[in-house]
């Protein structure tokens, strides 16, 4: 089991350097501009890569994280697709810094002050 664990850190670790390196020497504005039709841009796909990694093994190894999924900000909405760009009050930094692991969050699970529940959407959010 540790074998797959190690395999599947080297993996991820990997992928997420693979990305990370197409950020670099981009601009503010060269990482937001959009690359496809849709309007994906590169600085969104990190975002949304280290969202979807943060989310899913946090619930799959018991670990939940303290930081907000951009859903659960004020105001947001699961259709807002927030995870799949930087708003403007985010700087390129600040996703870049963000964790994409459990493993490296602050707070453990006891003591978290909002557990989260399912959502109908499969995607987290605080209990009420």
């Amino acid at each position: 089991m540790t074998d797959l664990k190690a395999h599947l850190h080297h993996y991820l670790r990997a992928q997420r350097s693979a990305l990370r390196l197409k950020l670099d020497g981009l601009s503010e504005r060269e990482a937001r501009l959009p690359r496809t039709p849709t309007g994906t841009t590169i600085l969104g796909l990190y975002k949304h890569c280290g969202t979807c990694e943060l989310g899913y093994f946090s619930d799959t190894f018991g670990r939940p994280s303290d930081l907000l999924m951009p859903w659960e900000s004020a105001g947001a909405s699961e259709e807002d697709n927030t995870d799949m760009f930087a708003v403007e009050s985010e700087s390129m930094a600040e996703v870049i810094a963000r964790p994409a692991s459990p493993t490296r969050t602050r707070r453990s699970r006891r003591s978290r002050s909002t557990p989260r529940e399912p959502s109908p959407g499969g995607r987290r959010t605080a209990a009420r």
